[in-house]
């Protein structure tokens, strides 16, 4: 079964002003059943694409070219982006915060952001034992 099939019809509430100044609002079911599963995927990207664009404007472009690649969840996108130094930012206040000293957490951090699968978890002696 498609996406399109799956999804169907969806109803949709919207207002629209012509090249005239005259507004209307309109009540148009979509019917999504003959649609391929590429067209929902392309029109999914294209409006995350859009909603992400307003945030993505607050940013250097260098902070913008160092998102190049990454995986950003769906329903974040339209968020504020956070720049690497932000996110590092970020994660530094919270090991602070728990007592570690700031050049021991911005390091850390910056393993955190740069090579997630370098840090992993270790039981401490005192947790409690089953």
């Amino acid at each position: 079964m498609t996406l399109g099939k799956t999804i169907g019809i969806v109803e949709d509430n919207f207002k629209v002003t012509n090249s005239r100044g005259d507004e209307i609002q309109l009540r148009i079911r979509f019917d999504f059943s003959t649609c391929s599963d590429n067209d929902i995927r392309s029109w999914l990207a294209g409006n995350r694409r859009i909603a992400m664009q307003r945030p993505l404007r607050g940013l250097t472009a260098e902070e913008i070219k160092q998102l190049d690649g990454t995986v950003i969840m769906a329903n974040e996108c339209g968020r504020k982006v956070k720049s690497r130094e932000e996110q590092i930012g970020a994660i530094a206040a919270t090991f602070m915060a728990s007592g570690m000293d700031e050049e021991q957490a911005r390091t850390l951090a910056t393993v955190a952001i740069d090579n997630p699968h370098l840090l992993t978890t270790k039981e401490s002696d005192d947790e409690i034992q089953d």
